[in-house]
């Protein structure tokens, strides 16, 4: 069911400002097979909770490494002298 709001959301908003909450999928999945059908808290879902809200926290809070400031190189004209045609 979560992945239906999912498709929604991302009909209604930009991929990239929903990305962050790509994370949130297994949980509400959890919360739905818990309160919907009656399935049991397991220590399993505790666990995977503690580990997928761990993998969005590293994630936001890790930022870009290495040079942001530089342009992204494009190739340029080929030098037919110096260009192998193998």
């Amino acid at each position: 069911m979560s992945y239906v709001f999912w498709i929604l959301a991302l009909r209604a908003a930009n991929a990239s400002y929903l990305a962050a909450f790509v994370y949130l999928t297994p949980i509400l999945s959890a919360a739905y097979l818990i309160l919907v059908f009656a399935e049991p808290m397991r220590p399993v879902y505790a666990a995977g909770l503690a580990l997928v809200l761990a993998g969005g926290l590293l994630n936001s809070l890790g930022g870009r490494t290495g040079n942001t400031d530089q342009q992204p190189r494009t190739p340029g004209p080929i030098d037919p002298d110096t260009h192998d045609s193998h």
